[in-house]
C-alpha cells in the first residue's frame, strides 16, 4: 500500500516524464531499506531488475500493438481508458514472467540445487 500512495503522490509532481521512474526507485529502495530492513545490495537489484523487466514487458506490448496490431500508439496515450486497456497486455505478461521465475526458484531449492539467483 505504502509503495502506491509513493507511485500516486511521485506522478503528480510537476516533473518530466521518465524522472518520475527514477525518483520511484529511489523512494521504493529507501522503503525497502527502512520499512522492509532489506540490505540495500538485494533491494537495488531487485528494484533495478524489477523495473528493467515490466518496461522489456512494456516494449514487447507496445511493439506487439504498434507493428502486428497497426494501432496508432499516439491516439492510445490521449484517452487514458485506452492506455490502461492497451497496456494489459504487459502487466500480464510481467506476472507470467515472475511466477515462471517464482516456479524456477522454488523448485531449485526444493531439489536442493545451487541457485544462481542467491
Amino acid at each position: 500500500m505504502l509503495f502506491a500512495i509513493t507511485v500516486y503522490l511521485v506522478r503528480k509532481l510537476p516533473i518530466h516524464f521518465g524522472v518520475h521512474t527514477i525518483v520511484i526507485i529511489i523512494f521504493y529502495i529507501i522503503i525497502n531499506i527502512l520499512i522492509n530492513k532489506i540490505p540495500i545490495d538485494k533491494s537495488i537489484s531487485s528494484i533495478l531488475s524489477g523495473t528493467i523487466v515490466l518496461l522489456i514487458c512494456e516494449w514487447i506490448n507496445l511493439f506487439i500493438l504498434n507493428d502486428y496490431l497497426k494501432i496508432n500508439i499516439q491516439i492510445m496515450i490521449n484517452h487514458p481508458l485506452m492506455k490502461s486497456l492497451y497496456m494489459m497486455p504487459s502487466l500480464v505478461l510481467f506476472i507470467c514472467f515472475i511466477y515462471l521465475l517464482y516456479i524456477f526458484v522454488y523448485k531449485n531449492k526444493e531439489e536442493d540445487c545451487k541457485n544462481v539467483f542467491n
